[in-house]
Protein backbone atom coordinates (compact mmCIF):
# COMPACT_ATOMS: atom_id res chain seq x y z
CA UNK A 1 0.00 0.00 0.00
CA UNK A 2 1.20 2.90 -1.26
CA UNK A 3 1.96 6.16 1.60
CA UNK A 4 -0.47 8.04 0.36
CA UNK A 5 -3.23 5.28 0.56
CA UNK A 6 -2.40 4.65 3.80
CA UNK A 7 -6.64 5.30 5.59
CA UNK A 8 -6.79 7.50 8.80
CA UNK A 9 -7.63 6.00 11.92
CA UNK A 10 -11.03 8.15 11.41
CA UNK A 11 -11.34 6.75 7.78
CA UNK A 12 -14.66 5.80 8.95
CA UNK A 13 -16.27 8.37 11.23
CA UNK A 14 -18.02 10.14 8.32
CA UNK A 15 -20.06 7.72 7.55
CA UNK A 16 -20.59 5.79 11.14
CA UNK A 17 -23.32 7.71 12.81
CA UNK A 18 -25.54 7.23 9.12
CA UNK A 19 -24.33 3.68 9.10
CA UNK A 20 -25.61 2.84 12.71
CA UNK A 21 -29.01 5.00 11.79
CA UNK A 22 -29.57 3.00 9.00
CA UNK A 23 -28.70 -0.68 10.64
CA UNK A 24 -30.92 0.31 13.71
CA UNK A 25 -33.91 1.02 11.48
CA UNK A 26 -33.74 -2.31 9.79
CA UNK A 27 -31.97 -4.69 12.46
CA UNK A 28 -31.87 -7.15 9.84
CA UNK A 29 -29.35 -10.08 11.82
CA UNK A 30 -31.21 -9.50 15.24
CA UNK A 31 -32.33 -13.14 14.42
CA UNK A 32 -29.19 -14.56 13.56
CA UNK A 33 -27.79 -17.18 16.45
CA UNK A 34 -23.89 -16.87 16.78
CA UNK A 35 -22.92 -19.68 14.48
CA UNK A 36 -24.85 -17.75 12.13
CA UNK A 37 -23.03 -14.35 13.49
CA UNK A 38 -20.22 -16.63 13.10
CA UNK A 39 -20.29 -17.63 9.52
CA UNK A 40 -21.20 -14.09 8.36
CA UNK A 41 -18.62 -12.91 9.90
CA UNK A 42 -16.11 -15.17 8.49
CA UNK A 43 -17.95 -14.99 4.71
CA UNK A 44 -17.24 -11.26 4.84
CA UNK A 45 -13.82 -10.95 5.94
CA UNK A 46 -12.63 -13.37 3.12
CA UNK A 47 -13.95 -11.14 0.60
CA UNK A 48 -12.80 -7.89 2.09
CA UNK A 49 -9.34 -8.47 2.36
CA UNK A 50 -7.05 -8.38 -1.15
CA UNK A 51 -3.58 -9.37 -1.83
CA UNK A 52 -0.69 -7.03 -3.31
CA UNK A 53 1.94 -8.21 -5.98
CA UNK A 54 3.93 -9.51 -3.11
CA UNK A 55 1.44 -11.24 -1.21
CA UNK A 56 0.52 -9.19 1.52
CA UNK A 57 -3.04 -8.56 2.63
CA UNK A 58 -4.86 -5.58 2.25
CA UNK A 59 -7.90 -3.86 2.73
CA UNK A 60 -9.12 -1.74 -0.73
CA UNK A 61 -9.53 1.72 0.27
CA UNK A 62 -11.49 3.69 0.30
CA UNK A 63 -13.70 2.06 3.25
CA UNK A 64 -16.79 3.82 3.27
CA UNK A 65 -17.42 2.90 -0.53
CA UNK A 66 -16.45 -1.15 0.38
CA UNK A 67 -19.64 -3.08 0.55
CA UNK A 68 -17.90 -5.81 2.36
CA UNK A 69 -16.65 -3.28 5.04
CA UNK A 70 -20.27 -1.59 5.22
CA UNK A 71 -21.55 -5.40 6.23
CA UNK A 72 -18.52 -5.50 8.42
CA UNK A 73 -20.01 -2.55 10.73
CA UNK A 74 -23.40 -3.72 10.49
CA UNK A 75 -22.27 -6.75 12.28
CA UNK A 76 -20.44 -4.91 14.66
CA UNK A 77 -23.27 -3.20 15.14
CA UNK A 78 -25.72 -6.15 15.67
CA UNK A 79 -22.71 -7.45 18.34
CA UNK A 80 -23.42 -3.76 20.12
CA UNK A 81 -26.71 -4.15 20.46
CA UNK A 82 -26.96 -7.22 21.78
CA UNK A 83 -24.40 -5.76 24.89
CA UNK A 84 -21.93 -8.75 24.89
CA UNK A 85 -19.10 -8.40 27.94
CA UNK A 86 -16.89 -10.25 24.88
CA UNK A 87 -17.82 -12.16 21.93
CA UNK A 88 -15.30 -14.58 20.05
CA UNK A 89 -15.62 -15.90 16.49
CA UNK A 90 -14.34 -19.41 15.31
CA UNK A 91 -13.34 -18.67 11.73
CA UNK A 92 -12.60 -21.11 9.04
CA UNK A 93 -11.53 -20.00 6.39
CA UNK A 94 -10.29 -16.55 7.05
CA UNK A 95 -6.65 -16.03 6.97
CA UNK A 96 -3.97 -13.14 6.55
CA UNK A 97 -0.96 -14.53 5.17
CA UNK A 98 -0.15 -17.25 2.51
CA UNK A 99 -1.21 -20.12 4.46
CA UNK A 100 -4.20 -20.42 2.10
CA UNK A 101 -3.27 -18.36 -0.75
CA UNK A 102 0.64 -19.29 -1.95
CA UNK A 103 -0.06 -18.91 -5.06
CA UNK A 104 -0.77 -15.45 -5.02
CA UNK A 105 2.92 -14.03 -5.97
CA UNK A 106 3.24 -16.58 -8.70
CA UNK A 107 -0.74 -15.63 -10.31
CA UNK A 108 0.75 -11.93 -10.01
CA UNK A 109 3.74 -11.77 -11.96
CA UNK A 110 2.49 -13.85 -14.59
CA UNK A 111 -0.93 -11.60 -14.92
CA UNK A 112 1.29 -8.37 -15.20
CA UNK A 113 3.85 -10.39 -17.98
CA UNK A 114 0.32 -10.59 -20.16
CA UNK A 115 -0.06 -6.90 -20.70
CA UNK A 116 -4.53 -7.67 -20.95
CA UNK A 117 -7.11 -4.97 -20.44
CA UNK A 118 -10.00 -5.18 -18.69
CA UNK A 119 -12.96 -6.48 -21.20
CA UNK A 120 -10.97 -7.64 -23.70
CA UNK A 121 -11.63 -11.60 -22.47
CA UNK A 122 -12.87 -13.73 -20.07
CA UNK A 123 -11.11 -16.22 -18.14
CA UNK A 124 -11.87 -20.27 -17.03
CA UNK A 125 -9.80 -21.55 -14.06
CA UNK A 126 -9.77 -25.13 -13.53
CA UNK A 127 -7.06 -27.86 -13.89
CA UNK A 128 -5.08 -28.11 -17.15
CA UNK A 129 -5.53 -31.40 -18.43
CA UNK A 130 -9.27 -30.33 -18.80
CA UNK A 131 -8.30 -26.88 -20.25
CA UNK A 132 -5.75 -28.48 -22.70
CA UNK A 133 -8.63 -30.43 -23.51
CA UNK A 134 -10.72 -27.04 -24.38
CA UNK A 135 -7.99 -25.34 -25.95
CA UNK A 136 -6.56 -28.08 -28.05
CA UNK A 137 -9.58 -30.24 -28.88
CA UNK A 138 -12.57 -28.08 -28.18
CA UNK A 139 -14.19 -30.16 -25.68
CA UNK A 140 -15.85 -28.53 -22.69
CA UNK A 141 -17.52 -30.01 -20.10
CA UNK A 142 -20.74 -28.69 -18.67
CA UNK A 143 -21.70 -30.10 -15.27
CA UNK A 144 -25.72 -30.01 -14.55
CA UNK A 145 -26.16 -27.16 -11.58
CA UNK A 146 -26.91 -30.31 -8.87
CA UNK A 147 -23.54 -31.54 -9.56
CA UNK A 148 -22.18 -28.10 -7.23
CA UNK A 149 -23.73 -29.46 -3.85
CA UNK A 150 -21.34 -32.60 -4.09
CA UNK A 151 -17.81 -30.48 -5.13
CA UNK A 152 -14.96 -30.92 -2.96
CA UNK A 153 -14.20 -27.11 -3.11
CA UNK A 154 -15.53 -24.37 -0.85
CA UNK A 155 -15.88 -21.68 -3.16
CA UNK A 156 -17.98 -23.65 -5.56
CA UNK A 157 -20.03 -26.07 -3.74
CA UNK A 158 -23.36 -24.61 -3.50
CA UNK A 159 -26.82 -26.03 -3.92
CA UNK A 160 -27.36 -24.20 -6.96
CA UNK A 161 -31.07 -25.49 -6.95
CA UNK A 162 -32.18 -23.86 -3.76
CA UNK A 163 -32.63 -20.38 -2.87
CA UNK A 164 -33.07 -19.19 0.52
CA UNK A 165 -34.79 -16.11 1.87
CA UNK A 166 -35.01 -14.89 4.91
CA UNK A 167 -37.73 -12.24 6.20
CA UNK A 168 -38.08 -10.35 9.42
CA UNK A 169 -40.52 -8.12 10.35
CA UNK A 170 -42.40 -8.07 7.06
CA UNK A 171 -45.34 -9.43 5.47
CA UNK A 172 -45.53 -11.91 2.80
CA UNK A 173 -48.69 -13.03 0.76
CA UNK A 174 -49.21 -17.03 0.28
CA UNK A 175 -50.92 -18.29 -2.07
CA UNK A 176 -53.26 -21.81 -0.88
CA UNK A 177 -54.31 -24.80 -2.65
CA UNK A 178 -57.09 -22.93 -4.55
CA UNK A 179 -54.79 -20.16 -5.54
CA UNK A 180 -56.16 -17.64 -3.19
CA UNK A 181 -53.51 -15.27 -1.88
CA UNK A 182 -53.28 -14.48 1.96
CA UNK A 183 -51.44 -11.44 3.43
CA UNK A 184 -49.90 -12.00 6.47
CA UNK A 185 -47.16 -10.28 8.92
CA UNK A 186 -44.29 -12.64 9.65
CA UNK A 187 -43.14 -13.11 13.45
CA UNK A 188 -40.03 -13.42 14.14
CA UNK A 189 -37.56 -14.64 11.44
CA UNK A 190 -39.24 -16.48 8.55
CA UNK A 191 -37.20 -18.53 5.86
CA UNK A 192 -39.14 -18.52 2.14
CA UNK A 193 -37.40 -21.44 0.14
CA UNK A 194 -37.16 -20.95 -3.86
CA UNK A 195 -36.27 -23.94 -5.21
CA UNK A 196 -36.38 -25.24 -9.26
CA UNK A 197 -38.32 -28.91 -9.87
CA UNK A 198 -35.80 -29.19 -12.76
CA UNK A 199 -31.79 -29.52 -13.06
CA UNK A 200 -29.92 -26.71 -15.27
CA UNK A 201 -26.45 -26.25 -16.65
CA UNK A 202 -23.68 -24.41 -15.66
CA UNK A 203 -20.05 -23.30 -17.18
CA UNK A 204 -18.72 -20.60 -15.24
CA UNK A 205 -16.36 -17.70 -15.85
CA UNK A 206 -15.05 -14.19 -15.00
CA UNK A 207 -14.49 -10.90 -16.62
CA UNK A 208 -11.84 -9.80 -13.81
CA UNK A 209 -8.37 -11.04 -12.50
CA UNK A 210 -7.58 -11.48 -9.01
CA UNK A 211 -4.34 -13.02 -7.84
CA UNK A 212 -6.34 -15.50 -5.56
CA UNK A 213 -8.39 -17.06 -7.81
CA UNK A 214 -5.88 -19.99 -8.31
CA UNK A 215 -6.19 -20.64 -4.87
CA UNK A 216 -9.78 -20.17 -4.49
CA UNK A 217 -11.12 -22.73 -7.37
CA UNK A 218 -8.21 -25.04 -6.46
CA UNK A 219 -6.97 -24.28 -9.62
CA UNK A 220 -3.46 -24.92 -11.57
CA UNK A 221 -4.22 -23.27 -14.75
CA UNK A 222 -6.19 -20.33 -16.13
CA UNK A 223 -7.49 -20.21 -19.75
CA UNK A 224 -8.11 -16.62 -21.50
CA UNK A 225 -11.18 -16.61 -23.79
CA UNK A 226 -10.13 -13.44 -25.97
CA UNK A 227 -12.27 -14.11 -29.33
CA UNK A 228 -15.88 -14.05 -27.21
CA UNK A 229 -18.43 -13.72 -30.53
CA UNK A 230 -17.00 -17.16 -31.34
CA UNK A 231 -16.66 -19.03 -28.36
CA UNK A 232 -20.50 -18.01 -27.71
CA UNK A 233 -21.72 -19.32 -31.37
CA UNK A 234 -19.65 -22.81 -30.73
CA UNK A 235 -21.20 -23.20 -27.02
CA UNK A 236 -24.48 -22.50 -28.19
CA UNK A 237 -24.56 -24.45 -31.24
CA UNK A 238 -22.69 -27.50 -28.97
CA UNK A 239 -25.37 -26.98 -26.22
Amino acid sequence: MAPEDKPTPFALRAEEEQWKQSYHTHRYLEHCNHAELTERMDDILVNLYRFTAEGMSVVPIPFEKNRWMRLLVDVIFEIECRQLRSVSFDLKNFHLDNQKYPNVIKATTLWASLGLKFGSCILKFGQLKYQKDLLEKGLLKVSNASSYKESFVPSIKDDELVVNQIVTNGRVVVTDKDNTPHEMETLGPCLITHSTQTDYYISSYTAIFENRLFDDFSADSCLIIKNLNEFEIRLRAAM
